[in-house]
């Protein structure tokens, strides 16, 4: 966005936030022009697929923590099964990422309600933070944490990375109807997503 800003200088973008099911209602209902998800579960709306994301077993970096993931290997479903008896945060049901994980999960023989879950989040940023003041163990996106893991504050558990990976999308509804400034910022985002990823 900023650089399709220093590109077009007299342009005003209004945004928000909210989880990838809510923004795709959004936009298949006219309300948004162009949106940023994490899944991909309506069929009227256009997917332009810019990036792939992992996503892995968060928690807080603490002596009981690293206790739980020292026994952590490759092997599948029962050390997976052991992490998740933990309390889990959770995303709200219209999450991109939390509709992504439980159907990976399925993979395993884990269902939703296998889960310890002891709170659920609106806000992906709020998740992360009390994943890292201790309160529990969560799925989230690893470029969303790579700092804090990188920084020694949150430890990770990867996740098979076939069945944990998803994409991220720009999504709109359709193009011949969009302003002429919405359909270059499409245009600009799919290239400089080629160019950079």
């Amino acid at each position: 966005m900023s650089g399709f800003l220093k590109k077009n200088v007299n342009t005003q973008v209004e945004m928000t936030s909210a989880d990838s099911l809510d923004i795709i209602r959004r936009v298949k209902e006219g309300s948004l022009d162009i949106g940023f998800v994490g899944t991909k579960v309506e069929k009227q709306c256009k997917y332009i697929p810019l990036i792939k994301d992992h996503l892995v077993l968060a928690a807080p970096n603490t002596k009981e923590y690293q206790k739980i993931f020292a026994g952590e290997s490759d092997s599948g479903e029962s050390d997976l099964r052991q992490i998740l008896e933990v309390p889990f945060l959770a995303r709200r049901q219209y999450s991109g990422t939390m509709k992504e994980a439980l159907g990976s999960l399925k993979y395993f023989g884990i269902e939703e309600e296998d889960l310890n879950i002891i709170a659920t989040f609106d806000s992906a940023e709020m998740l992360r933070d009390c994943v890292e003041a201790g309160m529990g163990i969560s799925i989230l996106s690893y470029q969303m944490i790579r700092e804090l893991h990188e920084s020694g504050k949150i430890l990770i558990y990867r996740l098979p990375e076939k069945e944990f990976c998803r994409e991220l999308y720009l999504i709109y509804k359709n193009e011949s109807f969009l302003p002429e400034i919405v359909k270059r910022f499409i245009h600009y985002t799919e290239k400089y997503f080629k160019k950079e990823f």
